[in-house]
């Protein structure tokens, strides 16, 4: 291809990417919220920090599974910014809500998580026990990162 034929693709998928950067923006305001969350998790894979934001906004949702799967997001993305956020989740009325915070804590694998994470492993028997009737996660959280009960 000649370099204005490349340049003008270029253009032309430049201009797709940010249109669908501003359709994306536009669903964080859905009303529903898994909607809202899935829109917040492509824009912060992406990079965009309105994703990111939405996503940490989410972790506060009435919905327990959308506050689980606003974390599991938040762990796929392993952005340290997220780890405040979900260390406040150790705490969580929710025990399936909990889990999902250790789970991504322990896939982002910041140090200053660590302490926190132990913590809530040790006193709290349910969630310890429900990680381990995960085995997918089991495994990946409390040997991988953490060296949890070393």
């Amino acid at each position: 291809k000649s370099p204005s034929a490349r340049s003008e693709n270029y253009s032309r998928r430049h201009s797709s990417m940010n249109s669908d950067k501003t359709e994306l923006i536009s669903m964080l305001d859905d009303s529903d919220p898994m909607v809202s969350g899935r829109a917040a998790y492509a824009l912060a894979k992406s990079g965009n920090m309105r994703g990111l934001t939405h996503l940490h906004r989410l972790l506060k949702n009435d919905k327990a599974q959308i506050r689980g799967k606003s974390a599991m997001a938040l762990g796929e993305i392993k952005d340290a910014r997220s780890v405040r956020p979900l260390i406040g989740l150790l705490q969580d009325s929710d025990d399936r809500v909990r889990a999902s915070a250790v789970r991504a804590l322990g896939t982002i694998g910041d140090n200053s998580a660590k302490e926190s994470v132990q913590s809530a492993l040790k006193n709290d028997q349910s969630l310890s026990s429900g990680l381990k009737q995960r085995k997918r996660c089991s495994n990946s959280v409390k040997t991988r990162i953490f060296s949890v009960r070393a």
